[in-house]
């Protein structure tokens, strides 16, 4: 049998709804149709892509590579459709970025500058947990995703890392620790704090560094999403946060400060991640260009909050 692209595209809708009923509904086409079509896959290859019960659903070994692989496929088809529309249109299409809440201390700079040199390409920026947007990476739902490369290798991605970064506890001017030479890690839990939603990552190291000096984690009274969110609790109550020192300048100019905190924090590597592809689309390969830039200048304007 030779392949074809929809085969791929069937597979890879019932892969994402683990349900051929429901496969067969987002694709428009009948379900006898889209049960052959699995089947087919497998015997062209020789081998099983997915063990199906009554109630349980599982790709195999080389159902996963095949999702993965099939993944980059739609991914290149997607960016021929937007090169064609671009070609069109004079610099025209869609540019999906997902970022972690700090990314909003940078990214609006970067997209501000990329805009002016392509003004008719849109951009659609996804605030997320790093977890969320590397998965959406790997399903072709983003382009581009800028976050902490804190995720294990994966094959069909290919990362780049911009700067390191500390991470530091910020409270405001009037907080009661803001003054103190030295802030004791048991100091840090007399205070209520406030944290970014979801963010398993920040939480561990957080965790870890508490344990550390022998003390359980701190008591998170409020979690958002919303970096603005948090900046105006912390600067209307006695809140305390652990933020990456990447927003130190953005925090500073409401009030915020960083404590004197005894013993240091982690530090981490902070980049990109895009699918690997033959053929990097013009605007995406424009937007790095630019955000490398603007890291670089950041890192020169900021010496004092990033690791070097």
């Amino acid at each position: 049998m030779q392949i074809e692209f929809r085969h791929l595209r069937q597979f890879l809708a019932v892969v994402e709804l683990k349900s051929f009923t429901a496969a067969a509904e987002k694709l428009h086409i009948t379900q006898p149709a889209l049960t052959r079509s699995v089947p087919q896959l497998e015997e062209r290859f020789g081998v099983k892509l997915i063990e199906r019960g009554a109630k349980s659903f599982e790709l195999t070994p080389f159902g996963r590579t095949l999702a993965e692989r099939a993944r980059l496929i739609e991914q290149e088809f997607a960016h021929i459709d937007s090169e064609m529309v671009a070609l069109k249109s004079g610099e025209a299409g869609l540019l999906r970025i997902g970022t972690g809440p700090s990314g909003i201390s940078y990214l609006p700079a970067a997209i501000a500058a990329f805009q002016e040199q392509r003004p008719n390409v849109r951009v659609q920026l996804t605030v997320d947990t790093m977890n969320a947007t590397l998965g959406a990476l790997l399903n072709g739902e983003l382009d581009l995703i800028c976050t902490a490369l804190e995720f294990p290798r994966h094959p069909t991605l290919k990362c780049e890392r911009l700067i390191e970064m500390r991470n530091t506890v910020i409270a405001a001017d009037s907080h009661p620790l803001a003054r103190a030479t030295t802030v004791a890690p048991a100091d840090l839990l007399q205070y209520p704090w406030t944290a970014f939603s979801h963010d398993e990552m920040a939480r561990a190291r957080l965790g870890a560094y508490f344990a550390a000096n022998g003390l359980d984690m701190p008591h998170v009274a409020v979690e958002t999403n919303s970096l603005e969110t948090m900046f105006a609790l912390i600067g209307t109550s006695n809140h305390l946060a652990s933020m990456p020192s990447l927003v130190l300048p953005g925090a500073q100019k409401r009030g915020l400060v960083a404590l004197n905190i005894k013993g240091s924090f982690w530090s981490v590597g902070l980049g990109i991640a895009h699918l690997r592809t033959a053929y990097l689309p013009s605007a995406l390969a424009s937007f790095i260009t630019i955000l490398r830039t603007r890291m670089l200048a950041l890192k020169s304007a900021h010496p004092s909050v990033l690791d070097t």
